[in-house]
């Protein structure tokens, strides 16, 4: 946080803490995502790498990522 107060983006930025893929999160209204998460991390490894991956992609607005698919 101090981070982004620093940098001048604290007004710009939402930082949730929560399971992150099981949090209640606004879905397709983000331009970034990112995620302290690891996909192989122990605790996360019953979870296929496509599940992160289609997660992030959901939190993303249309037309801010080439790399989503529909």
């Amino acid at each position: 946080m101090d981070r982004l107060e620093s940098e001048g983006l604290r007004s710009r930025v939402q930082v949730v803490e929560a399971d992150f893929l099981s949090a209640a999160l606004p879905g397709a209204s983000c331009d970034a995502v990112w995620t302290s998460c690891s996909w192989h991390y122990s605790a996360n490894h019953h979870n296929p790498l496509a599940d992160f991956v289609g997660r992030m992609q959901s939190l993303v607005r249309e037309g801010v990522c080439s790399e989503r698919s529909s």
